[in-house]
């Protein structure tokens, strides 16, 4: 199994995304195909992140679901499922998911990602909780989430 995954990590980095639909998931039943059906977390979880390089977001939700059907405490999944709904503008949806994979495995990213979805629906006081959250030693996130607390205090002033 590890070799055939070998072979779809290659195509991918290659970015040979239609490739890799075409040997993976089968466009008549929508079902993953042998021998990659034998891991459908990580099957489903590749397609997903293709479809959200292809801005295919719907399907890419619908691929992160079904990665998630197969492992539910997959936090990565979770993380990418919740990128998708921020990308088609629902950040409840996307908030839901990162707070269970907050749960499961406390992340910066996570944190951040969350703070984002509270920021678009104005629970500011909330967002720069999390933002606050974000250890000094991811720096770039670090910056990120301070430069958003800036942004959620001066957004807090203007109500």
């Amino acid at each position: 199994m590890k070799d055939q995954f070998d072979k779809i990590h290659e195509l991918l980095t290659e970015k040979h995304y239609d490739q890799v639909l075409n040997l993976v998931l089968n466009s008549t039943t929508n079902k993953i195909e042998s021998p990659y059906c034998e891991d459908l977390n990580h099957a489903w979880y590749l397609m997903g992140n293709i479809f959200t390089d292809k801005e295919d977001y719907e399907s890419a939700i619908s691929a992160f679901k079904k990665s998630l059907a197969d492992w539910p405490e997959d936090d990565q999944a979770m993380s990418a499922l919740a990128n998708c709904y921020m990308e088609i503008g629902k950040p409840i949806q996307a908030q839901k998911q990162l707070e269970h994979a907050i749960k499961i495995k406390p992340k910066d990213e996570y944190f951040y990602n969350l703070g984002n979805a509270l920021f678009d629906q104005c629970e500011y006081g909330k967002a720069i909780e999390l933002y606050k959250k974000i250890g000094r030693d991811d720096g770039e996130l670090y910056e990120l989430g301070h430069k958003n607390i800036a942004h959620a205090k001066r957004k807090m002033k203007k109500r």
